[in-house]
């Protein structure tokens, strides 16, 4: 209740105060006799000496005209006469003044005027926090949007909630507004998984599109990088260590830009705060339209306005943003290199009508494959034998060979009958090992296409990745997490691909250098590096500290440098075969992965795992690359490096180290033209001798 409302009633009262007064005295008649008694009454009239009154009904009394002194009447036209008789009423205590008059009546009237006052105070008190939090809602609804992220969310969806939140920042949407985001069928590039981000707009979704994609596998170090189209290429990355400190977070990317001023001008993609805070309005107006895209001028006013400084966390961690829309991921291309899947769905359907020409299939799957063609026949007759004989054999020829490739078997099961479908699938799994083997030879053979059409990139991709290692070697860095995923290809974006066929219009840079470890030239002295290993690409050595580092080996800038070494191995390897070479070995290294928190805190006891971890890795590495390699010499033979001149002081710098006279010779060869074959075959014995100690 407003104060205003108070008075009306307060007012209200008086008045019905003042009315009951009027009623109950109107038209009263008062005799005053000679002797000074006042005789109230309703009624008075006057015939000749003889004064009536009444007082009530049937009451009828007189007086003589000269017992009466004087007669009032109480009317508007007798003002002075209604004053008597309102005075009379009061001090005879009638009438309305009977009840106001009442001492008792006044205590019961203060009491609830008492409670009135205290419940008039109560509700007024409640209003004006109803108010508050009535304006408190409606100025929330009005802020801009700030999506919370939950943190039990997976990093995908993280990931997802924080582009949606910088759109709906885009928008000038509010609290209040309804939004939601939409996982797509469709792919996106790179195989990134497309979302639908949406906000309501009346009775509509107002939307935008962005692509997502985790970016490698498990990783020793734990980090979680994505990868993101949203209006540019980037690459997030989530700390495997939480960032909560805005300072510690600073302080991680100038170390990493440390290590990228060094490489320079190698291309080096570390993160950079003015990547998203360019895209949050309210920071581009702060700061204008120049300064929101310089770093250094973004981090003065991050340190100046701390409230800005949510907008580079996902959740309540910090993470990191790399700028990719200039580049090219390695991974990405060695997929599409090697990706045959499609055209191996190709193969299968373009040369159906050689299952039945035992000559044709062996002569273009290889020797040896008529009897693979055979066990095809049969395992067709049997199709043929149990469905409908009034179904064309062509038609039958169809089905069957679309059953041979997953991707062409769902195309074609709209169209097949039921029974034929399940008939295949029976057929399928009684023939299952036919099946795989043709599959694997079909592959094969498309794998062999795709190399011979793709050479010259392949070389141009093994040549720079020589290229990178040497790099890296003369810069006294040793990167330690070398793979696909974190190496960029550096080209005129207009010219790709066709720059990969010349090693010369290409480079390889890097990306994420977070366990990179510099070692001072002049000091030969090595910071201790932040651990972090993938597994195709590791040694044991990745797992332990300099401090169990300098007990097994002399020189331990040359074991970080080893350790590139072996990953640019792989990475040949994995790009000239289309696989990776270590299968046993790996899981061996996930052995000592998993064992090596057993001995946290005990020098002794984790020096004497490391002595036995190396052995065990080496011997089962040694023996299950020299396989693979040999099992496709041919193609590894057929491809041909450059070898550049900070390539050959580093194989030089290698063979001065070696203790065989065999691999020092074997290094000292390495030259322009050597086969990739040789060239692994040698890195790898070199990598093997100096890591692995036989008197361990």
């Amino acid at each position: 209740m407003k104060i205003k409302h108070c008075f009306i009633t307060i007012g209200i009262l008086c008045i019905a105060v003042f009315s009951a007064m009027i009623i109950t005295t109107w038209n009263k008649h008062v005799l005053v006799l000679a002797d000074g008694e006042m005789i109230e009454a309703d009624r008075i009239w006057q015939v000749f000496n003889t004064v009536y009154y009444e007082q009530g009904e049937e009451t009828l009394y007189s007086v003589e005209k000269e017992d009466v002194d004087e007669i009032f009447s109480a009317s508007f036209s007798s003002l002075n006469d209604w004053q008597i008789i309102l005075g009379l009423e009061i001090e005879q205590k009638k009438g309305i003044f009977s009840i106001l008059l009442n001492h008792a009546v006044w205590k019961g009237a203060f009491l609830l005027f008492c409670a009135f006052l205290l419940a008039f105070f109560i509700h007024q008190r409640n209003a004006v926090k109803s108010r508050k939090h009535e304006n408190k809602s409606l100025q929330d609804s009005e802020e801009p949007v700030e999506i919370h992220i939950d943190p039990a969310a997976s990093d995908m969806e993280k990931v997802v909630l924080y582009f949606l939140n910088i759109y709906l920042l885009q928008l000038k949407a509010k609290k209040k507004d309804s939004y939601r985001f939409l996982r797509l069928d469709t792919k996106g590039p790179q195989k990134t998984t497309v979302y639908s981000l949406q906000r309501r707009m009346g009775d509509r979704w107002q939307s935008r599109r962005m692509s997502l994609g985790p970016i490698g596998e498990g990783s020793g170090s734990k980090s979680k990088c994505f990868y993101v189209v949203f209006d540019d290429n980037m690459v997030v990355k989530l700390p495997s260590s939480p960032v909560t400190n805005f300072n510690d977070y600073i302080s991680s990317i100038k170390a990493e830009k440390r290590i990228a001023d060094i490489l320079a001008p190698r291309e080096c993609l570390t993160p950079k705060v003015s990547l998203v805070l360019k895209r949050i309005p309210a920071f581009a107006n702060t700061v204008g339209e120049y300064a929101k895209t310089d770093e250094q001028e973004c981090i003065k006013i991050l340190t100046e306005f701390p409230q800005f400084q949510k907008f580079l966390k996902i959740g309540k961690n910090f993470a990191f943003y790399m700028d990719l829309s200039r580049h090219f991921f390695l991974k990405h291309i060695l997929e599409e290199l090697n990706d045959v899947e499609k055209d191996v769905s190709t193969e299968i359907k373009k040369h159906s009508e050689i299952i039945w020409s035992p000559l044709a299939f062996e002569d273009r799957y290889g020797k040896n494959t008529a009897s693979l063609c055979q066990k095809l026949q049969n395992a067709f007759e049997l199709f043929e034998k149990n469905i409908d004989p009034d179904i064309p054999t062509f038609k039958k020829k169809e089905w069957f060979t679309d059953s041979l490739s997953k991707e062409n078997a769902e195309k074609r099961r709209k169209e097949m009958p039921v029974v034929a479908e399940m008939l295949l699938k029976k057929i399928s799994a009684d023939y299952h090992d036919t099946f795989t083997t043709f599959e694997r030879s079909v592959k094969n053979f498309v794998r062999g296409q795709s190399f011979n059409q793709h050479k010259s990139e392949i070389q141009g991709i093994c040549t720079n990745l020589i290229d990178l290692l040497a790099w890296l070697g003369s810069k006294n860095i040793a990167m330690r997490d070398l793979k696909p995923e974190n190496l960029l290809v550096v080209g005129a974006p207009s010219s790709y691909p066709n720059f990969l066929k010349s090693a010369d219009a290409f480079e390889i840079g890097l990306i994420d250098v977070e366990t990179a470890a510099y070692t001072d030239p002049k000091t030969r002295i090595t910071d201790q590096p932040r651990l972090g290993w993938t597994l195709w690409y590791a040694t044991p050595s990745h797992m332990f500290v300099n401090e169990i580092l300098k007990q097994l080996y002399y020189d331990i800038p040359y074991i970080l440098h080893l350790q590139d070494w072996q990953a640019i191995v792989v990475m040949i390897f994995e790009t000239i075969a289309g696989e990776k070479p270590l299968f046993h070995a790996a899981k061996t290294l996930a052995g000592i992965s998993r064992d090596i928190s057993q001995y946290f805190g005990t020098t002794s006891g984790m020096l004497e795992f490391a002595k036995q971890s190396g052995p065990k890795f080496w011997k089962a590495a040694a023996v299950e690359f020299k396989a693979r390699l040999h099992e496709k010499k041919h193609r590894f033979s057929s491809v041909n490096l450059d070898i550049g001149r900070n390539a050959r002081q580093m194989f030089e710098a290698a063979a001065a180290r070696s203790s065989r006279e065999k691999t020092r010779k074997q290094l000292l060869d390495i030259k322009s033209g050597i086969s990739a074959y040789d060239l692994l075959d040698r890195m790898f014995r070199h990598i093997r001798d100096v890591m692995y100690h036989k008197d361990w």
